[in-house]
């Protein structure tokens, strides 16, 4: 696991290839853009204080560090 400041795609790509999946704490900014949406804040699809949001799509805006992944909102 991982701390916002320590988000970026070498990194991410880094802990892929030691055949790990990267968990990344993200902060609240974050925005994604899930499969088959168009790009938000990742906290958006939380509907209720308590809700969550688990899904695929993609991260990062510039298309030079787009990566595919899931994501978890809680």
């Amino acid at each position: 696991m991982t701390d916002c400041g320590l988000r970026s795609p070498k990194l991410w790509e880094k802990i892929r290839s030691l055949g790990w999946h990267p968990y990344m704490r993200q902060s609240i900014n974050t925005t994604f853009r899930p499969e088959n949406w168009t790009r938000m804040p990742a906290r958006r699809p939380v509907s209720t204080p308590n809700g969550c949001f688990i899904g695929r799509g993609t991260a990062f805006r510039a298309a030079s560090k787009r990566l595919w992944g899931a994501i978890i909102v809680i």
